[in-house]
């Protein structure tokens, strides 16, 4: 016996090209279609789940992205922010999941089971402070950490998200205390600041809160005087350095940078039978 023939229901029928038209919305508008869909991803529980694109609505006028959160499971979208494409939005959420970043303002609240927390300076350095205590730091060494926390980086920058935090918060952290610190204060300020780093890229149950791609320490330098990280009496900006073609031999690289052989070489560690065969190689360190 021939089995009865139904008729698709509407939210399935196909299209005349053979595609399948998307589900009607209860309030009779049109159903947004995605244009551009992630590869297949799965939630802890087996859940098989995609981040897509949807293109501009009345509501998103610059359109959205739909994926789901890795700490609760459930859907959220992010819009691009000012100058961002929704391509890039797209790339950036597809980026931060593979690389298990944590997305959005809150997270996870570890000390406080069931809560959130603002992902925000102020709680990075909290957690920057449990992470030396873990490690084993003795107390005057956390205590200083406390302080330069609490004089020189939470009053400036505290409420920023880390989402947020780039090169230009960090030059502003180390130009407010500059002209009122010693160069030994200043560094260890830096080296403060780089521990917040290490502690944002670490990975952590509900992603990492930085991506380590990004770098807010970038250029940032530590000591007085100077405009860029790790920079010293040695260091010449790449703007002032000359085409690779131009230096040949350790001579010529000290007319040009203004230091002589000896102390070139003490700053490359170089055997000096073996300078004229680097030099090229290495004028990207100076």
């Amino acid at each position: 016996m021939t089995a009865p023939w139904w008729p698709r229901p509407a939210a399935a029928r196909a299209v005349p090209d053979g595609r399948l038209m998307a589900r009607p919305r209860k309030d009779g508008k049109p159903a947004a279609r995605a244009v551009r869909t992630g590869r297949e991803r799965q939630t802890e529980s087996g859940k098989r789940w995609r981040v897509r694109a949807y293109a501009a609505t009345a509501g998103a006028p610059y359109g959205r992205v739909v994926f789901l959160l890795r700490d609760t499971g459930k859907p959220t979208s992010g819009v691009p922010e000012e100058g961002q494409t929704l391509d890039a939005k797209f790339d950036q959420i597809e980026k931060w999941l593979d690389q298990n970043v944590a997305i959005g303002a809150h997270v996870a609240d570890d000390s406080r089971p069931g809560t959130r927390m603002r992902r925000d300076i102020n709680a990075l350095a909290d957690l920057y402070l449990d992470r030396l205590a873990a490690k084993g730091r003795g107390p005057d060494y956390i205590a200083n950490r406390k302080s330069l926390l609490n004089v020189g980086v939470r009053p400036v920058i505290g409420e920023l998200l880390v989402t947020d935090w780039d090169s230009h918060a960090s030059l502003k952290v180390i130009d407010n205390a500059r002209p009122n610190v010693s160069a030994t204060r200043l560094q260890d300020l830096g080296s403060t600041l780089s521990g917040l780093r290490a502690t944002a890229h670490r990975k952590r149950a509900g992603g990492r809160w930085l991506s380590p791609d990004e770098d807010p320490l970038e250029e940032v330098s530590y000591t007085k005087g100077s405009g860029k990280q790790g920079a010293s009496s040695k260091w010449v900006p790449p703007h002032k350095r000359p085409d690779t073609d131009e230096a040949t031999d350790w001579d010529t690289i000290a007319d040009w940078s203004g230091h002589d052989v000896r102390t070139l070489l003490a700053y490359y560690v170089i055997p000096s039978e073996e300078a004229t065969k680097r030099a090229r190689g290495r004028l990207d360190r100076l």
